[in-house]
């Protein structure tokens, strides 16, 4: 037992009371010449936060202490939350009691008032044990004083950085730069960061992207030995590399994609039995043939995890002569693939199964707009273009209709929510913004490609393999009673004391399919769903009803894909001696945890980049009237949703007609006096008054308000603002208050927002 283990140990024994660190010193008999290395282990424990040091100078296991570990979530003006690694309910810190925590640091945090009455728990910061920035992006100022100062573009990062002046002479007002933090703020002083980067000029629209990189720490350039990996590889599929693989070349294998996508990692083909019935072909890119483990191209996309998908750019997990070139499933030349073959009888049901090692040539590149067309219009241009495979095309939509057939009746839910598709023009301009198009092309890949995650995974778990699951657990507790709650008000029966199962889920998404709470019950019922992550453990889907599931089918852009195919491509071959399953076995935990953690910070990116655009695009609209609906109501306000997928707020404060009272059961706002009444899925006329792309906001008001653009940037500057993510209403609604007023992927993608691919491509993998 080293000596970390043994003090631990000896700290979580049930007598221990905490100790200075004389007294440990004397406890543990520790010799007077190595007293700096018990100080110094102390140090590490403190700050990895395995223990706390109170203010008297006492050593303990952190939650004996009374602390609790936990990520910063900063308010934009100050304060802000702590959320806590147990899972607990968030506990609020005022602006006074943060310790100079800047948002995103792990902390320990003291519980100073327990929750009560509808408020959270308060606590104070007593220690900042990692943190979250090494780097700042944001915007160039020079002060009148001489002094240098970087405004984070991070508006949780809301107190200026001072500048070292070294390199910072060749800059010009408000270009965008990162900085490395030298010195953290204190009590008493700013942070202080060194300019390493210039990013571009202000408001150029490649520089709103690379901003956004570099803001959440995403790898954008590849290493030197990784590229040089990457460009020794060949071009084309060798001879003697199709050996011992099973041949397809004579199918008419096909890819359906976004029509700019370049990274086709999957192929599809069909055909009906003699005896009835289908046999399904699933071709994924075979990377594992070239991304050998541990190399440098490895270990950079580990790192990575995922490819992030952004309006004007991709930065992808593989370098581009892998993710376009020889892993690219490309139309009429040889490709290397893990190919999954399924026996699925006329109800459905996958009978039989295969996974092997392959070789294909695509017949077509087709896209999902010229597929839809076929199938839905009978296109006769295209229908005479793609002549060839057409029989293939309708025998495979009627596979794919089986099969969601199937998946609806064993109650796999399915949210309808539209998701924004920004096109760009020549200048990297957004030109317009719209729902993405969804038809019956990309469901029917959809359906083929989450068959094939299932087989693979049920196939895995039975053979008892260490691998990656994506897993997605039951919904419990609070939030399930808030469901149950709204959906009663609704007069819609929902109980939850037994436990909520998929179809049950399904059920109610039906009853009230077609009519105007829609998509606000669907909202609200994936707002209490648990989010969907990787695991080492097979725990099921439940959100697709699913007893396995993994991702397999994406090899070029998620890593845990890579990761299984290489499992899987192993046990095929020659099976697992003692020492290399313990290693696959400890590989998978590290990469399932670390995959879900990128997928976050891809996610958030992509968000990100997208309000970013969406807000520049709004801009033009301001004080022009739109057609809205109610998406969402909440104790400062309600926020509405375009057509065009654009959402924004109106603020409490800005609801000028009434004293409005929130209740929360119903996700409504009533005026005391007029009685009008705003709820979710409500349709109303919305002004829009400001889209600030800084801060990634829009704002309105309802449009038989007196308040224009100026008014409400003469409002706005003149009375203090609250972040709507604080949770605070101010301004006109707590003047009347004082003045003694009353208070009061579709998917597994729908259970973890969409990490978007190939341009915008949309599968459910």
């Amino acid at each position: 037992m080293t000596r970390k283990e043994r003090l631990t140990a000896f700290m979580h024994t049930p007598d221990y009371k905490p100790l200075k660190f004389d007294e440990l010193a004397i406890v543990l008999d520790v010799p007077k010449n190595e007293l700096h290395l018990l100080a110094q282990l102390l140090d590490e424990l403190v700050c990895a936060g395995e223990i706390a040091k109170n203010k008297k100078g006492r050593y303990g296991i952190s939650t004996s202490a009374g602390l609790i570990s936990g990520r910063f979530a900063a308010g934009r003006r100050g304060g802000g939350f702590v959320v806590p690694d147990d899972g607990s309910e968030d506990i609020f810190v005022g602006g006074g009691e943060c310790m100079s925590a800047m948002n995103g640091d792990t902390v320990m945090v003291h519980v100073s008032k327990k929750a009560g009455a509808g408020k959270k728990r308060e606590g104070e910061i007593q220690r900042i044990v990692k943190r979250a920035h090494q780097n700042v992006v944001g915007a160039f100022h020079a002060g009148k004083d001489g002094h240098f100062m970087l405004i984070a573009d991070d508006p949780k990062l809301s107190e200026s950085i001072l500048l070292y002046k070294e390199g910072c002479a060749v800059l010009s007002e408000g270009d965008k730069i990162l900085a490395k933090i030298v010195h953290y703020p204190k009590a008493d002083a700013p942070a202080k960061a060194q300019f390493t980067e210039f990013l571009g000029p202000a408001g150029h629209a490649a520089t709103d992207t690379t901003c956004i990189i570099r803001q959440f720490g995403i790898p954008e350039e590849f290493s030197a030995a990784a590229i040089l990996q990457a460009e020794a590889l060949d071009a084309e599929v060798l001879p003697n590399e199709i050996k011992g693989r099973r041949d397809f070349r004579g199918d008419n294998v096909i890819t359906i994609d976004g029509e700019d996508a370049k990274d086709l990692d999957d192929a599809v083909f069909a055909r009906r039995n003699p005896g009835g019935g289908y046999r399904l072909f699933v071709h994924i890119a075979d990377v594992t043939h070239y991304v050998a483990e541990n190399t440098a191209i490895d270990m950079e996309a580990l790192e990575r995890a995922t490819s992030v998908y952004f309006p004007d750019r991709v930065v992808p997990m593989l370098p581009r002569q892998l993710s376009n070139g020889i892993c690219s499933l490309n139309p009429h030349v040889d490709r290397l693939t893990l190919s999954v073959i399924m026996d699925i009888d006329t109800d459905g049901n996958v009978i039989d199964h295969e996974i092997c090692e392959g070789v294909i040539r695509s017949a077509q590149r087709m896209t999902y707009t010229d597929v839809t067309a076929l199938i839905e219009r009978s296109d006769p241009q295209l229908a005479a273009r793609y002549a060839s495979i057409l029989d293939d095309i309708v025998l495979m939509n009627e596979l794919a209709a089986l099969l969601r057939r199937r998946r609806t009746a064993r109650g796999s839910i399915d949210f309808d929510f539209p998701e924004p598709k920004i096109i760009l023009g020549e200048d990297g301009r957004v030109r317009d913004v719209m729902p993405y198009p969804i038809g019956v092309s990309n469901h029917m890949i959809e359906e083929f490609m989450l068959i094939c995650n299932e087989v693979v995974a049920k196939h895995a778990s039975e053979a008892a393999l260490p691998f990656v699951y994506r897993v997605h657990e039951a919904p419990t507790g609070d939030k399930m009673s808030d469901l149950e709650k709204f959906l009663h008000n609704l007069d819609i029966p929902f109980p939850t004391a037994q436990g909520v199962t998929p179809m049950q889920m399904q059920n109610t998404l039906s009853k009230v399919k077609g009519t105007p709470i829609e998509r606000v019950a669907g909202i609200v019922m994936l707002r209490a769903m648990m989010k969907a992550h990787y695991s080492p453990g097979n725990l099921g889907h439940f959100g697709l009803a699913a007893d396995y599931y993994c991702h397999f089918t994406s090899p070029i852009r998620r890593y845990p894909d890579l990761a299984i195919h290489r499992v899987l491509k192993e046990s095929l071959k020659k099976g697992f001696g003692t020492k290399r399953l313990a290693y696959l076995n400890a590989f998978v935990q590290t990469a399932a945890k670390h995959s879900s953690d990128m997928e976050i910070r891809a996610t958030e990116a992509e968000r990100e980049a997208d309000k970013l655009k969406i807000c520049e695009y709004m801009q033009q609209f301001t004080d022009h009237e739109f057609d809205a609906v109610i998406a969402s109501v909440t104790e400062f306000g309600m926020f509405v949703g375009l057509p065009n997928t654009a959402e924004g707020l109106i603020a409490l404060r800005h609801l000028d007609d009434d004293f409005y009272v929130y209740n929360k059961d119903s996700y409504t706002l009533t005026g005391e006096r007029t009685k009008k009444r705003y709820a979710l899925g409500d349709p109303i006329r919305v002004r829009l008054v400001r889209s600030d792309p800084a801060l990634r906001q829009i704002d309105f008001v309802p449009a038989d308000s007196q308040m224009d653009a100026a008014e409400f940037a003469r409002v706005s500057s003149s009375v203090k603002l609250f972040d709507a993510s604080e949770g605070f209403s101010a301004g006109r609604q707590d003047k009347r208050k004082k003045a003694g007023k009353k208070s009061a992927e579709k998917s597994d993608r729908q259970f973890y927002k969409p990490v978007r691919k190939n341009g915008g491509k949309k599968k459910k993998k």
